[in-house]
């Protein structure tokens, strides 16, 4: 059994991060799909999320505050419903309500972050699976045990929200979108930079990864991907050192890639 999980924003993407890990745990038939994280470098990015489509057994979104609007996140629910048999999809939202959500997601039957409602997810889940399901105490049992993780996890995230610790807005890690006015200047690296990033089909580039495609020294691609966030065209993820494991196009940093003719 597959279940896809859309995602949109920095704080969205880690809910998402956050599930992949734990519905293993309890549904271990599960295969999880996330974008990010589960497409081989060098494939085509849209032609792959695509098949994972097609191959589909349940969909679930994560909403957050600041991405329930995101044409990326709506586009992808949409095609889940289309995709996916019984429209078995579900928007999981944390800090945010149902009353907040536009009408394309609310269409589903969403789940909220808490106990019950999990737990009832679960046992969605592993009624879509057909042979593969487990018997109900099993589940049960298994949903007991594991949960308090993914608990522990969300509540961090939930923080992270609600004290307004993330790194840029939810929208500032969509992968389409619209160019502000009055663009910051770039160089001639960091447009280099900006290419390979644009090359990626909306996927992420660690720092290592955009040092070898370009042959630049660190310490050198280090202090211009430091500039192309403080000007709003990339996103950056830091690792416990000093080289991102996350280095993303923004908004503003595609268009700009787009409307240079980079790609």
């Amino acid at each position: 059994m597959k279940i896809f999980i859309s995602w949109s924003g920095a704080e969205s993407r880690k809910v998402a991060l956050a599930l992949r890990k734990w519905i293993p745990t309890v549904l271990p038939f599960v295969e999880v799909y996330v974008s990010s994280e589960d497409t081989e470098k060098g494939k085509r990015w849209i032609p792959e999320i695509t098949k994972q489509l097609e191959e589909t057994n349940y969909g679930i979104v994560c909403v957050v505050p600041g991405n329930a609007e995101s044409a990326w996140l709506n586009f992808e629910a949409g095609a889940l419903s289309k995709a996916v048999a019984q429209c078995r999809v579900s928007p999981f939202l944390l800090g945010i309500t149902f009353s907040s959500l536009p009408d394309t997601l609310g269409q589903f039957q969403c789940t909220i972050y808490e106990r019950d409602d999990m737990k009832k997810l679960v046992k969605s889940l592993n009624a879509a699976a057909g042979p593969e399901e487990l018997a109900n105490g099993k589940s049960d049992s298994k949903f007991k045990v594991c949960w308090p993780w993914l608990k522990r996890t969300l509540d961090g995230i939930l923080k992270e929200i609600r004290g307004g610790k993330a790194k840029k807005p939810q929208a500032s890690v969509e992968r389409a979108g619209t160019a502000p006015t009055g663009r910051p200047s770039v160089d001639a690296a960091q447009i280099k930079i900006l290419k390979v990033l644009g090359e990626q089909d909306g996927q992420s580039l660690s720092t290592s990864e955009i040092a070898n495609f370009l042959a630049m020294k660190v310490t050198r691609l280090i202090y211009h991907l430091g500039k192309l966030e403080k000007s709003g065209y990339i996103y950056m993820e830091h690792g416990y050192d000093r080289l991102a494991d996350y280095n993303a196009l923004t908004d503003e940093g595609l268009a700009f890639v787009v409307e240079n003719g980079l790609v």
